[in-house]
């Protein structure tokens, strides 16, 4: 039995990145960079309720928010879509 290396010049395709996922990769290192520049205390306001956070948390807080409700409207889309294919 003899056995070689599949790539013997390290010429294999490795990992490799869709644009949307060099463009996500982007935002986060943007967000954190952000997040870490704004360390103040801020006083929020909401109803009958007052509190004070740290300006990143709340950032951090938006931006988890924002992101289950991209990812809520993406997968009603696909189910939208998926049910229009199978009436056809």
């Amino acid at each position: 039995m003899h056995l070689e290396p599949a790539e013997p010049d390290g010429g294999g395709k490795g990992i490799q990145l869709s644009g949307r996922a060099i463009g996500s990769l982007i935002g986060v290192a943007a967000l954190v960079v952000f997040m870490a520049q704004n360390t103040d205390q801020v006083r929020l306001s909401f109803l009958v309720w007052g509190f004070t956070w740290p300006v990143w948390l709340l950032t951090a807080a938006s931006a988890l928010v924002g992101g289950l409700v991209w990812f809520g409207l993406g997968v009603r889309r696909r189910r939208r879509r998926r049910k229009a294919r199978r009436g056809d």
